[in-house]
């Protein structure tokens, strides 16, 4: 990291190589496995079009958004209440998908 990364930037972004490492060395990684790993996520950028997110939605299926918007409520509401996530919408929601037909037998495409 540069001299012009934020204080916080450094601190999340120092955390998260530990925690990687600390990953790869408890699951005893190997270098299959992690091209395996690498070939993901290069196959979820390469999906990416301004409407189309596909890093975003592996995020939503780890849980990685559900939790972030628990921490950040609970963070708002100062941790003394047990607050609603506003994570309602299931994660192969996007705002700007074209509505569809709800009539049976009609198609997603």
């Amino acid at each position: 990291m540069g001299p012009n990364v934020s204080p916080r930037n450094r601190e999340v972004f120092g955390s998260l190589i530990r925690h990687l490492h600390d990953f790869a060395r408890e699951v005893e990684l190997s270098i299959d496995e992690w091209m395996a790993g690498v070939i993901f996520v290069n196959a979820a950028g390469q999906f990416y079009t301004m409407t189309r997110n596909e890093a975003q939605r592996v995020s939503d299926i780890l849980g990685l958004e559900s939790l972030v918007d628990e921490i950040a409520h609970t963070v708002l509401a100062d941790g003394k209440v047990d607050p609603t996530s506003s994570s309602i919408l299931d994660s192969f929601w996007s705002p700007h998908a074209p509505s569809r037909s709800r009539e049976a037998g009609s198609s997603i495409l």
